[in-house]
């Protein structure tokens, strides 16, 4: 079970505690949950509350100057993770082959991010969306395509 520090900035947390999670989509929840089931390991989007340094991959408060000012985290629509296997981080290629192997679990599904170094995943609805289907996308290279 996700907590909501997970998802949330630490001034977030701060001034809403566990009512925070209530800043994120419902679908998302429902994906990231899902794709925790799939890969059957942990999964960590933020880790600041046990004295890391992750705090921006899930929500982003308008206070934040990390991302797009449009950005899907800005909804409570993304997060962004890495995932572990006994304790090693594994390849977010692999991660994201899974993802998509298994999209058909993923319905709420809409943004993969493709060519970065951790795994971005997003529900947030773009022009020409149909459900089941998955945009992936390189920003820095400006290419998308729908799967």
């Amino acid at each position: 079970m996700f907590k909501a520090y997970e998802f949330v900035d630490k001034p977030t947390y701060e001034k809403l505690g566990d009512e925070a999670i209530k800043l994120m989509d419902t679908n998302l929840l429902l994906t990231v949950m899902e794709i925790r089931r799939i890969l059957d390991m942990p999964m960590i989007i933020n880790d600041w509350y046990f004295g890391k340094s992750f705090q921006q991959r899930g929500y982003r408060s308008p206070e934040s100057n990390i991302g797009a000012p449009k950005s899907a985290h800005r909804l409570g629509k993304a997060v962004d993770f890495d995932a572990y296997l006994k304790g090693v981080r594994q390849e977010p290629d692999k991660i994201r082959e899974k993802i998509i192997k298994n999209r058909t679990r993923l319905p709420y599904l809409a943004g993969l991010e493709l060519g970065i170094n951790w795994v971005h995943i997003d529900t947030m609805q773009r022009s020409g969306y149909e459900q089941g289907k998955i945009l992936t996308f390189y920003p820095e290279a400006g290419k998308a395509k729908w799967i």
